[in-house]
């Protein structure tokens, strides 16, 4: 008795499944979470964490205006808005990279199970075609040929087996088919995900030049009144000499304390060797709204954001904000020299880290007492303020 061709093209198929079982039923579904893991939430922490800082700025801003602070009071809460704002948009920042990144990696994964898929459902549907053509099978051919009646009924059991097996590899291709489908779900809600953590980056933006924007029209605004210059001269005056001190005795303590040799070398150029700059004020004594002023270091005008480089190797020993210098780092090369870097926008620099020469420690702006964008940069040894231009090649 001879069976129909559809039941011989089921029979061969299962059997040519069990050639192919080991590599398609070990292929790992793809993951049906979502994007957001746990590096994007942790980013949303902190972003949240930030935001509640930006309202405490905020308030201590309005408390200041409140009270009728001095101008350097004012101008240092204006510079935490913009430091925080500007924190706020890095973490989007990272927060996107990293959901573009996870966006890429899901389409990889797609398109290698799809490709996969594919390639397995049609080598199955190939070889089943090519048994076929080969002649006809005969259930009856395989229980028949029993040697015994066990033989007989184990024969049974190999058939109701086999068709089985090819059941539970159906299944399993429905579930692979399933589970992509999942994938691509995710991938359109991780989308979404992204649109809207891009409009946090741009508003981010938003707050950070309209912060900005009012800090500087704030300073504007103490143009037109002597009075209030000459107040926030004298006070960052005594806050820079109180600065100098506190930098001299450091700097002394700590050359003695690691007794450390120089790391050698000519110094290098703070800042980009093909950005536009010009030096707005030298090293040494100047006038300043009419009367002598001594100036610690070298002023390097140039745009904002522009990247600030280590002049030498050596360790960040000071990263913080003060009024004056705003946003500055301080760099121990050894053997009592050391250089700073002052009125950033951002430090990009920990202390503790140890740097190269060249290495990117910042961004030029113009937090602490500064009418516009610049890089205040001080060479020290021992402590004592040297002339910048004795150490490094004006290009």
């Amino acid at each position: 008795m001879k069976i129909s061709r559809n039941r011989i093209k089921s029979f061969f198929g299962i059997c040519l499944c069990l050639l192919l079982t080991t590599s398609f039923l070990s292929s790992k579904p793809l993951s049906n979470a979502g994007l957001t893991d746990a590096t994007v939430q942790s980013y949303e922490q902190q972003l949240a964490e930030i935001s509640k800082r930006q309202q405490e700025a905020l308030n201590n801003l309005q408390q200041v205006r409140n009270e009728q602070a001095s101008a350097m009071e004012q101008k240092a809460a204006y510079d935490s808005l913009v430091d925080l704002a500007v924190k706020k948009k890095e973490l989007a920042k990272k927060q996107y990279d990293s959901i573009v990144e996870q966006i890429a990696s899901k389409e990889e994964m797609i398109a290698t199970a799809t490709v996969n898929i594919e390639t397995k459902y049609q080598a199955f549907l190939d070889r089943m075609v090519t048994v076929y053509e080969e002649g006809e099978v005969s259930y009856l051919e395989l229980i028949l040929g029993a040697q015994s009646l066990t033989d007989f009924f184990n024969r049974i059991d190999t058939v109701n087996t086999i068709r089985e097996y090819d059941k539970r590899v159906i299944e399993s291709l429905k579930q692979n088919k399933a589970d992509l489908e999942e994938a691509q779900l995710a991938l359109v809600e991780s989308l979404a995900l992204q649109e809207t953590t891009m409009k946090q980056y741009e508003q981010s933006i938003a707050d950070a030049q309209k912060i900005s924007d009012e800090a500087l029209a704030y300073m504007q605004s103490l143009e037109n009144d002597e009075a209030k210059w000459l107040d926030k001269y004298y006070e960052n005056l005594a806050l820079e000499k109180e600065l100098d001190a506190q930098l001299q005795q450091y700097l002394k303590e700590l050359a003695e304390k690691n007794k450390s040799n120089y790391v050698g070398g000519v110094m290098g150029w703070p800042l980009p060797l093909d950005v536009k700059y010009y030096v707005s004020s030298e090293q040494g004594w100047r006038k300043l709204w009419g009367m002598d002023d001594y100036h610690y270091g070298i002023d390097l005008a140039c745009a904002a954001n522009t990247e600030i480089y280590a002049a030498n190797a050596g360790e960040v020993v000071t990263s913080t904000y003060h009024n004056s210098y705003g946003n500055y780092v301080l760099i121990d090369h050894g053997g009592g020299k050391a250089t700073l870097y002052a009125h950033m926008n951002q430090r990009l620099v920990n202390v503790g880290d140890k740097v190269e020469k060249g290495q990117l420690i910042g961004k030029v702006g113009s937090t602490g007492n500064s009418s516009g964008n610049h890089l205040h940069f001080e060479v020290r040894e021992n402590g004592e303020v040297q002339n910048p231009r004795n150490y490094i090649n004006l290009p």
